[in-house]
């Protein structure tokens, strides 16, 4: 009686006569996992491009374990602590999530190289979708924040406060006080549909990050804009905890 193994999750390396190695990282359903390396390059305007790496010596391997002078099986049973006559299918090639199973009636070299030109289009793909639904929910957290901003005033802490902050404007790089206000007008935004401050500071700085806005360096920025603004020195102090943690989280990474 043949048996097949379902599931093993063990990482075996092994080196093919002329050098060349190859991890198995499982053998399940009578199948060696085999990870493939792949490289992707997007190029601008052609499109994005997946190529497994190795790719000959992965074909070699591949189809030389099914020749009859091969005694990969054996050293698969053996590295996995099988029976002898636990059944040896092939292979599953994957690249992520995507994979094919090469058996013996696929295992010419021409079918290995079309079964993994197949996954890396299949992965290129995936690839391709995933960047351009990220884009897009770039773009519309973007498009998000710039309509509420374009409906929504800067909040002052008295009207003498406004004219001060316009009085000391005279000199200042606007692109700068740009990120200043729009964080600010943010945050009251936030507070005004029920957030308390600091919670309101921590969405504000978290979405944006998320759309690249954030500058570190900004924070004089944030501290000349609200000492006139309203709940400035709240956000000022939320602001520079957020600033202090991160430093924090950077120091313990060392």
């Amino acid at each position: 009686m043949k048996t097949t193994i379902k599931k093993v999750t063990k990482f075996f390396t092994f080196e093919e006569e002329n050098g060349f190695e190859v991890t198995i990282e499982g053998f399940e359903d009578g199948l060696a996992v085999i990870e493939i390396p792949v490289e992707v390059d997007t190029v601008i305007d052609e499109g994005t491009y997946v190529r497994a790496i190795n790719e000959d010596e992965y074909v070699s391997f591949i189809s030389g374990c099914f020749r009859e002078d091969s005694n990969f099986k054996e050293e698969l049973l053996r590295a996995y602590e099988c029976k002898p006559d636990t059944e040896f299918l092939g292979f599953k090639l994957r690249v992520q999530e995507v994979s094919c199973a090469i058996t013996e009636e696929n295992s010419s070299n021409f079918k290995i190289r079309e079964s993994l030109s197949s996954i890396a289009l299949t992965f290129a793909q995936k690839v391709i979708d995933e960047t351009n639904r990220e884009i897009y929910e770039h773009n519309e957290k973007i498009k998000r924040l710039n309509d509420i901003l374009d409906h929504t005033e800067l909040r002052f802490k008295s009207y003498r406060a406004e004219v001060e902050y316009e009085e000391h404007l005279e000199g200042k790089d606007l692109d700068e006080i740009g990120y200043g206000e729009d964080f600010a007008t943010y945050v009251q935004y936030l507070v005004s549909k029920g957030c308390n401050i600091s919670e309101a500071v921590h969405d504000t700085y978290k979405l944006f990050e998320a759309i690249g806005a954030t500058d570190d360096g900004d924070s004089q920025i944030i501290q000349f804009v609200c000492q006139y603004c309203l709940y400035g020195d709240e956000i000022v102090k939320s602001y520079f905890d957020i600033l202090l943690q991160k430093f924090n989280d950077e120091l313990n990474n060392l």
